[in-house]
């Protein structure tokens, strides 16, 4: 058995036969998951939009009520266009949720502390620096210096 090194089989990230017969069903419909969800997103979003312009346009006319006082009936049919583009909506919301991980990558972990400024200080030492001032301040200012043992 070969440590260190591996000798041989296959190389990683070459595409076994199902892969690639996988692969080319794919490209023979002409449409990858991917682009069905991107798709079925873009579908759901464009229908919400298309509500509520109607909705705005109707809005902008004047209701005239029918001879049985209709105003409960034009209200009504508010609430279900309402409901209609909220669900298109969320619709269009778990499409985008399902298609995010194949289109953006995770935003992994810094090392860094996230802040180049070189004059920044963090939190807990201002917070360190502003009780010993307030000391001093209680203490009158009179500070006396303490030498280590090994310089008396």
């Amino acid at each position: 058995m070969a440590y260190g090194r591996k000798t041989g089989g296959r190389r990683k990230g070459t595409p076994n036969k199902t892969t690639i017969a996988r692969e080319a069903d794919i490209a023979e419909s002409g449409a990858t998951p991917l682009e069905v969800m991107i798709s079925n997103m873009r579908f759901y979003h464009q229908e919400a939009i298309d509500l509520v312009n109607k909705l705005t346009t109707e809005a902008a006319r004047p209701a005239e009520p029918s001879e049985g006082g209709a105003l409960g009936e034009i209200n009504e049919g508010l609430v279900e266009q309402l409901r209609a583009i909220l669900t298109l909506r969320k619709m269009a919301g778990e499409e985008a949720a399902r298609a995010a991980p194949y289109v953006h990558p995770r935003v992994g972990y810094d090392a860094g502390n996230g802040n180049e400024d070189p004059d920044f200080v963090p939190l807990a030492e201002r917070i360190k620096e502003y009780e010993r001032r307030a000391r001093l301040a209680t203490a009158g200012d009179n500070v006396v210096e303490l030498k280590p043992p090994g310089d008396q």
